[in-house]
């Protein structure tokens, strides 16, 4: 993606999608209005995101402030969240979530797991599961250089007797790397017409 020039345009000139300053009178007034529509409610919508990514921020650290207080209780010190988190009003009509997603990557020990994998897909040739085959496969075909993780890790709920595939799915566990983390919050409240619950939208809804 191309990025938006970010040097000032000099006074009198409007800079144009090919990067061309262009002088004012030889702008239409039907263009300076667009552009001044469309460039004041961009603005807004920064302004909106940056507030809510302070909301969810302070948000997030009272949750954890309250979870490291429950935890107290047990004598435990929890040191930040590092799991999905659930809260939910005394009446039950509120459930608060914290959702922890992380993004993982994948070491050498993967190129031991595909190999052992291979091998049993080899003997299993003749009357294996097709559809573990076809998932092997699937999971470890590469777009732009990188595997899938979820398809990877998908393969482990497999559980065959072969040695061969259970120290490939121990490879795979030793593969993992943690490469960052993102916490979302999920608010719901209950719709009292139908007893649902309902997600609360935190981009502002549909229009």
């Amino acid at each position: 993606m191309e990025l938006r020039d970010k040097t000032p345009v000099p006074e009198g000139y409007m800079r144009d999608g090919r990067g061309r300053l262009v002088p004012n009178p030889m702008v239409k007034p039907i263009d300076k209005l667009r552009d001044e529509v469309v460039n004041g409610i961009f603005s807004r919508c920064v302004e909106m995101n940056e507030a809510l990514e302070t909301f969810k921020r302070v948000v997030l650290n009272e949750i954890l402030t309250f979870c490291e207080l429950s935890a107290e209780q047990y004598g435990a010190s929890i040191g930040g969240v590092k799991g999905n988190i659930q809260l939910t009003s005394f009446d039950g009509s509120i459930k608060i979530q914290v959702a922890v997603n992380e993004s993982i990557d994948f070491g050498e020990q993967i190129i031991a797991a595909k190999a052992l994998i291979d091998d049993c897909l080899a003997d299993w040739t003749a009357n294996g599961p097709d559809e573990v085959k076809v998932l092997v496969q699937d999971a470890f075909d590469s777009k732009d250089g990188r595997l899938s993780s979820k398809k990877i890790m998908g393969l482990r709920k497999f559980n065959f007797d072969d040695p061969r595939w259970k120290q490939a799915m121990e490879a795979i566990s030793d593969a993992v790397i943690v490469v960052g983390s993102k916490n979302y919050l999920r608010v719901y409240n209950r719709n009292e017409d139908n007893g649902k619950m309902e997600a609360l939208a935190m981009d502002g809804g549909n229009l």
